[in-house]
């Protein structure tokens, strides 16, 4: 008996060759929830030589267009560097294997032959050693397992077993199991389901699935793609008779805005900041690309942005591809606040700002939030001070 997937369509079909007994369609049903995607599929088909070939998708990966005659087409642009990016980092991850957090994995269970599921159980910290840390593996990481920590990347051409790579389904439990799936249904001729093993970190997918998931066409179709049509229909002109003019003395503007001046952005960023608010207040809805190799001070910009948009009573949505780019954004946002010789003097509080996301991926030290609060509560008390001293000086 063996499977294939056909995927000429969108749609993906699990076809089935030779005849299956009812008790074990059964027995795999309560796994069918955990779907591969295709995303997955392509990179569980990759050999490590694939993997840490640069080129490997080179003849595949086209310059995207600025243009678009559909939103299919537009979606499609950017599957395949999608594609890129997630080999890209995975190459990059193998690379640096030495430095990857692992867990010794002891005992190894089949859950579905059918979708290659199993489950393991790692091995526990010594909670006498409170200097030992162990990986938890999480939901959507990708991780290699190998029957000994590799310390270099050559080490893993070094034997006759092919690469395992696993997906993590379901982090650990209460029982300690971790439910994964095998890109290799011979994990048991390889290693036996009884030796130990090394699951050693990768990437996580979670992020990569997202955006797959997003630049599926037919799923995109039935939401709400206004703004996606209209980038896809982009017309500059539109935008030019928006947009807000850079040429208006200081004080023709919103004076709201005026604490911009403190900020210190030079006149492309400002520019930028004000046509955005600009475009808030027009009737019709619009789109704003605010772009620039590194080092020119985007992240910087768009800080600013937030902070005018919040001097302006508009509630905005921010996103990132990283938990690490939302908390960066936030942070800058969080100093602007926090900034006594900023602003316009408008009342913006650090409970304006709520950051929502995955508390591990984020790493948000929460020592480093009390001590911002208690920074700002510092710099309140040193503000009110030097007003009664001058108040003081004015009674006298």
């Amino acid at each position: 008996m063996s499977y294939y997937y056909d995927s000429d369509d969108d749609d993906v079909v699990l076809v089935q060759q030779g005849a299956g007994t009812r008790s074990a369609r059964a027995k795999d049903g309560r796994y069918s929830s955990w779907s591969q995607s295709e995303l997955e599929k392509q990179m569980f088909s990759w050999s490590l030589k694939d993997v840490l070939n640069k080129d490997f998708l080179k003849k595949k990966v086209k310059k995207i267009p600025t243009t678009f005659s559909s939103l299919k087409e537009y979606m499609g642009s950017f599957t395949v560097p999608l594609i890129e990016e997630t080999r890209a980092d995975l190459c990059s991850a193998l690379e640096g294997i030495k430095h990857a957090p692992a867990a010794e994995v002891t005992r190894i269970k089949l859950c579905s032959d059918e979708q290659l599921i199993y489950s393991f159980f790692a091995k526990k910290a010594d909670p006498k050693d409170i200097f030992q840390k162990v990986y938890a593996p999480k939901e959507a990481d990708i991780l290699l397992l190998t029957d000994r920590k590799p310390r270099h990347i050559s080490d893993l051409g070094r034997g006759e077993k092919p690469l395992v790579i696993a997906s993590v389904l379901k982090a650990e439990d209460a029982e300690g199991n971790t439910v994964v799936r095998l890109s290799s249904k011979h994990v048991k001729q390889q290693f036996g389901l009884e030796s130990s093993l090394f699951a050693v970190f990768l990437i996580n997918m979670t992020t990569y699935n997202r955006i797959w998931s997003a630049l599926d066409a037919v799923v995109a179709s039935v939401r709400n793609t206004d703004i996606i049509r209209m980038i896809v229909n982009y017309n500059p002109k539109v935008g030019q008779e928006c947009s807000y003019s850079s040429e208006l003395p200081l004080h023709l503007r919103d004076r709201a805005l005026g604490g911009l001046e403190d900020f210190k952005l030079n006149k492309s960023q400002k520019v930028a900041v004000l046509d955005c608010v600009s475009a808030m207040q027009q009737r019709s809805s619009s789109v704003r690309l605010i772009w620039g190799p590194p080092g020119t001070g985007k992240t910087k910009t768009i800080s600013t942005l937030l902070w005018a948009m919040l001097v302006k009573n508009h509630r905005t949505l921010t996103c990132a591809p990283t938990n690490t780019a939302v908390v960066e954004v936030a942070s800058r946002v969080l100093n602007l606040l926090e900034d006594p010789s900023a602003g316009s003097g408008k009342a913006c509080f650090l409970s304006d700002v709520v950051l929502f996301g995955n508390e591990d991926r984020m790493n948000v030290d929460g020592n480093r939030r009390r001590q911002s609060h208690r920074k700002t509560k510092r710099r309140w008390r040193k503000r009110r001070g030097s007003n009664d001293r001058e108040g003081g000086r004015r009674r006298r």
